[in-house]
């Protein structure tokens, strides 16, 4: 082989590369396929009808059934060798992407962990008498519209996850919990009823859904961080056994207006209300000791507020840019104050702290109007005692006793 045509041969190579770096990068980029799994769906022709293979449990438990070859149609049998079919295997169907039917048999009862997974373009209606649902088995099944669930007896977690046609759910008179990210970015539920019985939400249950309201159970025991994080709901009234608002619980709810916070609660977590841009009272809790980081950052139209007595601690950019609010005053049993717990409050004109405060945070007042007036009961010698006090320089007025 002579030197040119080696020469033409790299090129020809070095070009062949370059293309499919190309198409690679296009169909990660906008076709989103990145992964191993979804190549293969990619590339893979799909029959008009998929291929089944069967295992058989036990003769009182019945069949499993799993996907062999991939088909624009599943449609699952209610029998096999005259023995009842009755659960879905463990990733039978997943990342089927180009399936468009799925037909389950009310013989069906339990659906193993992600069976379905990403199932998007699959129509699916679920049979009534499922009852085990395992984790993430219908993830991202776009298509999945209608949930009747009122025999499940256990689900896992982020079961129905990115159904975003999912609108109407008949939820399990059997359970005591919702799992974490059950319903998260069902974009179109508006509503969920949930029965008394359920003692637990879990983290993300709700959220990124549409849902405007929520009613608590009767069992209500405890709920988890994020649950109604990205959502439409405009008011809440929480639970009288209720001690702690968890963290990110209602982080970015734009639509949020009004919040009232039972004397059960001692506790706010970090950035549970953050960027509720609506937000406009909240109040507050006669027994709160703790408001943490980012708890209230962005609330742009928060502007009545009243600190309780036995706050005492209110964590690093609780209250930033909070840019409604027009005065702060502490109760005696405030100790600390965070960094940038009020930076970027412009509407702020008065701020009152008590004899006894340890501590406050370094630009807990950046970017305020300097002609913001602090106030604080007690001598001179007294404030410069506070740890932070002698960095508020950029204010003309503070009042002591």
């Amino acid at each position: 082989m002579d030197d040119r045509t080696k020469k033409i041969l790299s090129i020809v190579g070095g070009l062949i590369i370059v293309v499919a770096a190309i198409f690679m990068y296009v169909m990660t980029v906008f076709l989103g396929v990145d992964e191993t799994d979804d190549w293969k769906d990619f590339f893979t022709i799909y029959k008009e009808e998929a291929t089944l293979t069967y295992e058989l449990i036990s003769p009182e438990k019945g069949y499993e059934v799993k996907g062999n070859e991939r088909g624009k149609k599943v449609i699952i049998p209610s029998t096999y060798d005259g023995v009842p079919v009755t659960r879905i295997a463990d990733y039978s169907f997943f990342k089927w992407k180009k399936c468009e039917s799925i037909i389950l048999p009310d013989s069906i009862e339990e659906i193993g962990k992600n069976a379905f997974y990403e199932c998007e373009k699959a129509e699916i209606v679920l049979p009534n008498y499922i009852r085990v649902i395992e984790n993430q088995a219908f993830y991202n099944c776009k298509e999945l519209k209608e949930l009747n669930l009122k025999n499940v007896t256990n689900m896992g977690i982020e079961t129905f996850f990115g159904c975003s046609s999912l609108e109407t759910v008949s939820y399990s008179e059997y359970m005591e919990e919702v799992p974490s990210g059950i319903f998260s970015g069902c974009k179109k539920l508006e509503t969920i009823i949930v029965p008394d019985n359920v003692k637990i939400i879990g983290a993300r249950a709700f959220s990124n859904t549409a849902i405007t309201s929520f009613s608590f159970p009767a069992g209500f025991e405890k709920i988890g961080s994020g649950v109604f994080s990205g959502t439409k709901i405009t008011s809440i009234v929480f639970p009288e056994n209720m001690s702690t608002v968890p963290s990110n619980l209602f982080y970015e709810c734009d639509k949020l207006i009004e919040v009232i916070l039972p004397n059960s609660v001692t506790e706010i977590g970090e950035s549970a209300f953050y960027n509720c841009k609506a937000l406009k009272t909240v109040s507050l809790s006669e027994n709160l000791e703790l408001i943490d980081n980012c708890a209230f950052l962005g609330c742009e139209s928060l502007s009545n507020l009243i600190f309780p007595q036995n706050i005492k601690e209110v964590g690093f950019s609780a209250f930033n840019n909070c840019t409604s609010l027009t005065e702060v005053a502490f109760q005696s049993n405030i100790k600390t104050i965070g960094n940038n717990c009020f930076a970027g409050c412009t509407g702020l004109q008065t701020v009152s702290f008590p004899n006894g405060i340890s501590s406050i945070g370094e630009s807990a007042f950046r970017d305020c109007d300097s002609n913001l007036k602090i106030i604080f009961d007690g001598t001179l010698t007294e404030w410069l005692s506070v740890k932070g006090a002698t960095g508020l320089t950029d204010f003309e007025k503070i009042y002591l006793r």
